[in-house]
Parts: structure tokens; C-alpha cells; sequence
């Protein structure tokens, strides 16, 4: 009994704060994402990969780590999975020999572009449903908190 006590303390002063609000609502929006691309074959982190790709390309490992999408080693396992899977194909580059070059497959084109219509619709019902005044709100959430933490 003590031990749900100290769960529902600790979920009394997790729930005044505004991180764990964060947090759900990303948590939500993530599993909706990881269900909706589950029959393409690829999870969340693999989808922001193969954006970035396509916005980036070519690219590098390097780029996409520092693009925030992991440390340079979980990128390098990542894009082992997407081209074992025919999503991408790594060549080196011909000016720098040390960089190798990421690039989408036909396959990972097709799939990406499935995969972001999946997301931004989760991303739009979302939006549609808070309407444009709470999402106004959400950007200014976001401007307040940079302002505050980026200095």
C-alpha cells in the first residue's frame, strides 16, 4: 500500500508541472506515428531519419546527429537498418574520401513520402482539434521557453 501512496504523491507533483504535460502530449503524438507507419515497416526515429535524408541529401552521419537525431553511433546502426531494409545506400563521396554519402533508394523515397502524409495528418487532426488559437498559444509557449533556457 505504501508503494502506490508514494505513486500517487509523486503523480500529485508531476502533474503541476509543465514538463510532464510536455512529455504526454509528445508521448501520444509519438505512438500515434509508431502505429500509423507500423505497415510501412519502419518506427518513428527511422521516418525522421529518412526525412532528414531527403531534405538533406546527400548527407552524411555526421549532418544527421547534428541535425538532432542522435548520437553519430545510434545514427550509424540506424542507417545500417534503412539500407539492409532498401530504404538508402551509402557511397563515399568524390570530393571528400573520408565522408560517405547517404542517399534514398527509390524504395525509401516512396516510403518516406508515405510515411510523412501518415504524419502530418496525425499532425494536422491535432491541430485542427485544438484550433489556431491554442496552437497560437503552444508557439508561444515555445518562444517563451527559448527566450528563458537559449540565452
Amino acid at each position: 500500500m505504501v508503494e502506490s501512496d508514494g505513486v500517487g504523491q509523486l503523480s500529485e507533483v508531476l502533474d503541476d508541472r509543465i514538463g510532464t504535460h510536455l512529455r504526454r502530449i509528445t508521448r501520444l503524438l509519438i505512438d500515434a506515428k509508431a502505429a500509423a507507419l507500423e505497415p510501412l515497416g519502419i518506427t518513428v526515429p527511422q521516418y525522421s531519419a529518412l526525412l532528414s535524408v531527403k531534405h538533406l541529401e546527400p548527407s552524411s552521419a555526421a549532418q544527421l546527429s547534428r541535425a538532432g537525431l542522435g548520437t553519430p553511433q545510434s545514427i550509424a546502426t540506424m542507417l545500417s537498418t534503412l539500407e539492409g531494409k532498401g530504404f538508402i545506400n551509402r557511397q563515399a563521396s568524390p570530393i571528400h574520401r573520408k565522408l560517405v554519402e547517404v542517399r534514398l533508394t527509390r524504395l525509401g523515397l516512396k516510403t518516406v513520402d508515405e510515411a510523412d502524409h501518415l504524419a502530418a495528418s496525425i499532425e494536422n487532426d491535432l491541430r485542427r482539434a485544438l484550433g489556431e488559437e491554442l496552437f497560437s498559444s503552444i508557439l508561444e509557449v515555445e518562444r517563451v521557453a527559448a527566450a528563458l533556457f537559449l540565452q
